[in-house]
């Protein structure tokens, strides 16, 4: 009878955790749901304040996301992030280069011609090496007499010209008492600093050397007057 007592009560024991396992059982997938909601909630959570605080976050860190390896190909080369560069000065390029103009310079006395009734000088005419010089010498012995040859100045060269400084030989004051000494364009008219000689020009210049007639006895030397006499024109660019 005892032993009856026990059965049963054992049996009502076993109903009872039965009930009780069941009744837990009921709720465990509530239970498991609800974890898995606070857990994502979580992440959410921790994932935000991270960003808001700047936290930088690695993906790799993240339960359940891994990041994918990066491959470089091609097409999309794997970023290398560069080294500082020092930036260089910026260096203007150098002007079109500009050849130097070649061209030719060439002006020169030409053709020196005495005139009729002159003596005959000490020394001739001479044109010196540079071309635009030219010096002589004459004796005068008595009042009228003259010594007057032309020369020309060509302008053989590529470039138009004008006259820069004129080189006259000086008489001293004895001898401007009794000696002409004149040089002008064959024409008559004076030769001035700025006078032009473009390219082919020619212009005839008139050098006279005269004992004036006019000059005073007392003034007259005693004996034949020597002189040695140049002239000489300096040409520029126009």
């Amino acid at each position: 009878m005892e032993e009856n007592n026990i059965n049963i009560e054992t049996t009502q024991n076993t109903k009872d955790l039965e009930k009780v396992l069941k009744e837990n059982n009921k709720y465990r997938p509530i239970y498991t749901f609800s974890f898995i909601v606070v857990l994502i909630l979580l992440s959410i959570a921790y994932a935000s304040l991270a960003i808001n605080i700047g936290v930088k976050m690695n993906p790799a860190e993240v339960k359940g996301v891994e990041e994918p390896p990066v491959t470089p190909t091609p097409d999309n080369p794997t970023p290398v992030t560069p080294d500082p560069v020092t930036p260089k000065p910026v260096i203007p390029a150098p002007p079109p280069y500009i050849p130097p103009r070649d061209l030719r310079w060439s002006i020169e006395f030409q053709n020196v011609q005495e005139l009729p009734g002159s003596v005959t000088p000490k020394k001739y005419p001479s044109i010196s090496s540079r071309r635009t010089e030219v010096d002589f010498g004459v004796e005068l012995a008595i009042p009228g007499d003259y010594y007057r040859f032309n020369v020309d100045i060509v302008n053989k060269g590529e470039m138009d010209a004008k006259i820069y400084s004129i080189v006259k030989t000086q008489l001293t004051p004895a001898q401007s008492k009794y000696l002409k000494y004149i040089v002008t364009y064959a024409d008559g008219t004076e030769i001035k600093v700025n006078d032009v000689l473009n390219v082919n020009d020619r212009r005839t210049v008139s050098v006279l050397v005269e004992f004036d007639e006019d000059v005073v006895k007392e003034d007259l030397p005693s004996d034949a007057v020597s002189v040695s006499l140049e002239y000489k024109i300096q040409y520029v660019e126009k």
